[in-house]
């Protein structure tokens, strides 16, 4: 995955949804406004198993906890799924240390004669979705250090369009059961919204590179070799 996600709703909106309240404090300094242009190192709005009643807001980047220091780490910004089949370290993770991360849609860049043309994806109802990932919390000097990822995995459907990876969504009916202890089959399809319901449509080249907060990020541009490249 490209590492870039929006959240085009409201503070109030993203309360009503969820039906969990926010610091005023945290609305005030990262979600004043909707995102169309969240970056790893950026904090998201994310409710984690071990307060599963609130929403609170972490740097995306995750500082695991098998890292000997929280300074000087570059955070993961994901996790692909087909890497918790072999990593001990990553299943203890996914037991103890499991979030969800709200959004109403990602960018995914895809390759073309032309260079890489960006690509926001939404649900076909534009609704809000969690999107399933892992946490972490380090002490060190006295200050608490938040960290989150998102998990991905392989497009199998109609995003397979794309060459990248896609987050993994749970689906709403889901969300306790994901943020719930002690689960072995947490990562089974059943938890997870399929492709079917996504949909996509070009935008600006300038998504790739700018760190901008700009709403025509996700308005739909035309390009004849994006059209060309998916019909052929």
């Amino acid at each position: 995955m490209e590492g870039r996600l929006a959240l085009t709703i409201s503070s109030d909106e993203l309360e009503k949804n969820t039906g969990f309240k926010m610091n005023p404090n945290d609305i005030k300094k990262h979600l004043s406004e909707p995102q169309y242009n969240w970056a790893p190192s950026c904090f998201v709005p994310v409710v984690t198993n071990l307060q599963n009643d609130k929403i609170r807001f972490l740097k995306w980047g995750l500082i695991p906890s098998w890292s000997n220091s929280s300074k000087n780490t570059k955070g993961l910004a994901s996790i692909s799924l087909r890497s918790f089949n072999d990593k001990p370290v990553l299943q203890k993770a996914i037991q103890n240390k499991r979030c969800i991360t709200y959004s109403n849609g990602f960018y995914l860049w895809k390759d073309s004669p032309a260079g890489k043309i960006p690509y926001f994806v939404r649900l076909k109802s534009k609704a809000l979705f969690g999107i399933a990932g892992l946490w972490e919390s380090w002490e060190e000097e006295e200050n608490t250090v938040s960290t989150s990822c998102i998990i991905t995995k392989k497009p199998e459907g109609p995003l397979a369009y794309f060459q990248s990876e896609i987050p993994l969504v749970v689906k709403w009916e889901e969300h306790g059961k994901w943020l719930a202890t002690e689960k072995s089959d947490i990562l089974t399809a059943n938890y997870f919204i399929p492709e079917g319901e996504f949909e996509y449509y070009p935008v600006s080249r300038k998504i790739i590179k700018s760190l901008e907060n700009d709403p025509k990020f996700i308005q739909m541009i035309t390009y004849l070799v994006a059209e060309q490249t998916k019909l052929f």
